[in-house]
């Protein structure tokens, strides 16, 4: 397993470009948890709940943490 950074990204740091829009990488950078558990919980939240609502979370989570980052 990857060790994850101690301090949090600074400001105007790039976004994960190996990934989709970096909303579960973040958050993994935030929380210093794996960002696997937060690609499972998105996809469990799509199967389980609504797909809809959980890729509007997703998208305004993205723009949350491009404005952030800016």
């Amino acid at each position: 397993m990857a060790t994850l950074p101690k301090t949090p990204p600074e400001r105007g740091a790039p976004l994960h470009r190996d990934n989709l829009l970096g909303v579960c990488a973040s958050l993994g950078e935030l929380t210093h948890i794996d960002p696997l558990l937060f690609r499972v919980g998105f996809l469990l939240a799509m199967l389980g709940l609504s797909f809809e609502m959980t890729i509007g979370a997703y998208l305004i989570a993205a723009a949350a943490f491009f404005v952030a980052r800016r």
